[in-house]
């Protein structure tokens, strides 16, 4: 009976065994296998339940973000930003990157704040999050490179005031207007800001911790290299990153302090800056945009553009004036990477004929087809010349709005052009369930149609507000230049437009979902 009790218990013991060398084997083969698939210079990143990092709402409750509005952003082989959020609680990004032995992403943290990681070919990094849903690289190659990915979070009283770095709230536009208003406009800032005093922080304190910081991080950096734990690459990549970063803290106290001194000597310490070598890297990438609007944009007075939708600066005058500017002569990655930066921006807010001048202009000028093509298909500027809506569903696929109408003969189809930023759009939401509601016994069939929007910002708002329900939804592809918007002037938004049962456009500015107006001009082509 013992020999039988302890072969059992031996039996017990092996069985357990096995099992633990069945999961370890499994969790090395896991491992091994994600590793096996990348091709040479792939970079795989894994996602441990991202937390959204797109907005950061302050003590006061005012939210505030900045671009990007994806969580990752890099440059991609052919010199392209490309962007990328998580969708799953677990969730991988493949990075092809062949050129370069690393390759450097951004990650956001808490909408506000720009965390650059320099990742090693080949190797797979798994991103968890600490207690303040900061983010935590681990290496799948070693410990070492762990430590070296993280550099930046060891840094010692590294985050102050709502556990950022001094460094980000100084680049803060929210935060230098509070000192600005309380500076030069007590009045305002203790009646209309008072609810706001909790967000404020002090700018002069914040350079002191930034000084503080400064120190922290030269002695962090400089004993680690003494002590060979960190390499000679990822040495010269952190003081890249140090001097980049008093450069931004330069920058803001010219932009919201410009008496201080000639702004002339800020083009300067740009230029100093600037390196052709560092333009695979996006920290490189912002730090050349920054340039365009705190020197191009600021300094040469280029011309404030203000419609009834809000207002923008010319972008065809900075590039104009970049052709005619020699001290870009000998960094011409650099400003190639400028003009494509006005080219953007020309494609955001002017009309078909300036974006067909300016695209020329670039493609004379670069003869960069691989971008060229990218910004053309990303806006669908094939359908530029188009006099039809290219227009995507909700499931993904594509009709034309000339499709739409001829889907709806015998039916009136009211339009309404709208988008999930736009705060007068939202609020006719309500009212336009409404007249749904009345009318879905007739003949009648409601479009909406957004317009410049964000895709996931449009399809999330559909969800809230029920916009499917006796409705339909597109997103319009080629609002950038597209003949039938420039045509019918659609320039602000909401705007309506009614089709009679024959697909006629009876009414190219019609009334509002809320007013009694689109009732009786519903009633009266319904008797027709």
């Amino acid at each position: 009976m013992v020999f039988q009790y302890k072969s059992k218990q031996i039996m017990k013991y092996k069985i357990i065994f096995i099992g633990i060398l069945i999961v370890l084997s499994f969790n090395y083969c896991s491992k091994k296998a994600i590793n096996s698939e990348n091709n040479i210079g792939d970079i795989v990143i894994i996602f441990n339940n991202a937390p959204d990092h797109n907005m950061y709402t302050f003590p006061s409750g005012m939210k505030t973000g900045k671009l990007p509005k994806s969580l990752i952003c890099y440059i991609d082989e052919n010199n392209i930003q490309r962007e990328y959020s998580p969708t799953k609680e677990i969730d991988t990004l493949i990075i092809h990157n062949s050129k370069n032995e690393y390759k450097e992403i951004l990650h956001k943290f808490q909408g506000i704040e720009d965390i650059f990681y320099l990742f090693k070919n080949g190797d797979t990094i798994e991103f968890n999050y600490d207690s303040n849903l900061y983010p935590v690289a681990k290496s799948y190659i070693s410990d070492n490179l762990s430590n070296q990915y993280n550099f930046q979070s060891n840094i010692k009283n590294r985050q102050v005031n709502f556990g950022f770095e001094s460094h980000t709230l100084l680049n803060n536009e929210y935060i230098r207007k509070l000192n600005e208003l309380k500076n030069e406009k007590p009045d305002i800032y203790n009646t209309v800001f008072k609810a706001r005093h909790i967000d404020f922080v002090d700018i002069d304190t914040l350079k002191h911790h930034f000084k503080t910081y400064k120190r922290n991080y030269k002695v962090l950096l400089d004993s680690l290299n003494n002590i060979n734990i960190i390499s000679k690459r990822y040495y010269n990549y952190y003081m890249y990153l140090f001097e980049r970063k008093k450069m931004e803290c330069l920058i803001s106290d010219y932009d919201y302090l410009p008496e201080n001194e000639d702004r002339k000597k800020l083009e300067l310490k740009f230029l100093n800056f600037f390196n052709d070598s560092l333009i695979d890297n996006i920290s490189y990438n912002r730090s050349v945009y920054r340039y365009m609007y705190s020197v191009l944009r600021d300094e040469n007075e280029v011309t404030l553009i203000k419609e009834t939708s809000g207002s923008h600066y010319d972008y065809r005058q900075i590039f104009d004036n970049l052709l005619h500017d020699r001290s870009l002569d000998s960094l011409p990655k650099t400003k190639e990477l400028l003009y494509y930066g006005c080219l953007e921006n020309i494609i955001e807010y002017f009309a078909k004929d300036d974006i067909q001048e300016y695209l020329s202009k670039y493609s004379e000028l670069t003869h960069d087809s691989v971008k060229l093509t990218y910004l053309i298909n990303k806006n669908h500027l094939e359908y530029t010349n188009c006099k039809d809506l290219l227009l995507l569903k909700v499931d993904g696929s594509q009709i034309t709005f000339e499709e739409m109408l001829k889907k709806h003969k015998g039916k009136l189809v009211y339009v309404d052009f709208w988008a999930s930023w736009c705060a007068p759009c939202l609020r006719s939401l309500p009212k336009a369930r409404n007249l749904r509601e009345k009318y879905k016994e007739k003949k009648v069939v409601f479009i909406y149609l957004a317009k410049d929007d964000e895709n996931s910002s449009w399809s999330k708002t559909i969800e809230k507000f029920e916009l499917n329900y006796l409705a339909e939804n597109y997103f319009i592809l080629n609002s950038k230049g597209s003949k039938m918007i420039e045509e019918l002037e659609i320039k602000t938004i909401p705007r309506y437009l009614l089709f009679d049962r024959a697909g006629r456009l009876i009414h190219e500015n019609a009334p509002g979902p809320g007013s009694d107006e689109i009732r009786n001009l519903f009633n009266t082509y319904l008797k027709e």
